[in-house]
């Protein structure tokens, strides 16, 4: 079996890159819900498909796939499909470079906060002091977009506001019922009020 250092440089790597489960997957000529599974260990990861993983996606064997992940990557020197993928998401990047809010969003969908059922507005929340004169409705803007609408997804609405989650775990919940699916972000949302109230407590 592949070892946990092995799945832990994967994800690292995709991560690093900015990419989502559901590309690097197609790079390796697998569902996403299969990559998602044996990335995270749910489930087993032997030697010739962790072998697949690492060459198909980024040019090299299972056995010097950890030591390569801990080096200097030269994109130059990856695959062809996987190059292309990287600098589609260095443009998209680079097209906010200059927005504050759109780094912090993309910080926190790294982050994971979209791995779960959320808002535009506990999406705020999380932002913190400095971005609290910022708009909800620039993050929907901004989660309605280019790039991030492709790995972005409204799953239904609470409160006149899109629930989001990352595509990479949208199965798990477009399934659930909608009043389940509220609860989730009724359960968030009141979480933020209850910080915010013992915050202004505090001061």
């Amino acid at each position: 079996m592949a070892s946990n250092e092995f799945r832990d440089a994967l994800k690292a790597l995709r991560i690093k890159f900015n990419l989502s489960q559901s590309s690097v997957a197609k790079l390796a000529e697998i569902e996403q819900t299969e990559y998602s599974a044996l990335e995270t260990g749910k489930q087993k990861l032997d030697i010739d498909s962790a072998n697949n993983l690492s060459t198909k996606i980024w040019g090299v064997k299972y056995s010097d796939f950890v030591a390569f992940s801990n080096q200097k990557i030269i994109i130059n020197k990856l695959p062809a499909s996987t190059r292309l993928l990287i600098k589609d998401s260095e443009n998209s990047k680079l097209n906010d470079s200059s927005n504050l809010l759109a780094k912090e969003l993309d910080k926190l969908i790294l982050e994971s906060a979209l791995n779960t059922p959320t808002t535009s507005k506990i999406i705020h929340h999380k932002m913190g002091e400095k971005l609290k004169n910022k708009k909800t409705s620039e993050i929907t803007s901004l989660l309605g977009r280019s790039p991030r609408n492709k790995y972005i997804k409204s799953i239904g609405e609470f409160d006149k506001q899109k629930i989001y989650i990352h595509i990479d775990y949208e199965a798990e919940y477009i399934k659930i019922p909608k009043d389940q699916l509220i609860t989730i972000i009724k359960e968030e949302s009141d979480k933020i009020l209850s910080k915010q109230k013992k915050t202004e407590e505090e001061d």
